[in-house]
């Protein structure tokens, strides 16, 4: 056998590890189970991987992950969210910590980049008008 191909993991490209860590990861397999199968040396490289993999792989893959993912987030929150209502603290913070990745998962945990743009243009207007009014100049 060739010496690259020694090892069947380093045989693979990164791409193809990565998508191999995405599909196990849609199976149900923890990042530490996917460490191993796919041959990193960490739960955290392989939860690398799958963030990457969700960046690289086509969008139709990500977005059944995602898919995936938010209506197990959903499934959790049903199933705890009698006891909560009882008034048990652990599912409680149980569904706080599901709804925080549901946040993570649907790209609300960002800020807007844009968010004040139209604050700050409207400020900046009013004192390009003052300033225009200063010098006795008017704008068009």
């Amino acid at each position: 056998m060739p010496r690259h191909h020694r090892d069947a993991h380093r045989a693979l490209t990164a791409q193809q590890r990565r998508t191999r860590a995405l599909d196990l990861r849609l199976q149900g397999q923890t990042f530490e189970q996917i460490a191993q199968a796919v041959g990193y040396q960490s739960r955290a490289s392989a939860y690398k991987a799958v963030t990457r993999a969700l960046d690289d792989v086509t969008r139709p893959a990500a977005e059944n992950f995602r898919s995936e993912q938010i209506e197990r987030s959903y499934a959790l929150i049903r199933s705890m969210w009698p006891a909560a209502q009882a008034g048990d603290a652990q599912a409680a913070n149980a569904i706080s910590r599901v709804m925080a990745a549901l946040d993570k998962y649907m790209g609300i945990d960002k800020p807007d980049p844009y968010a004040g743009v139209d604050q700050v243009a409207g400020l900046i207007e009013r004192m390009l008008d003052a300033s225009d009014a200063q010098a006795g100049t008017a704008r068009r």
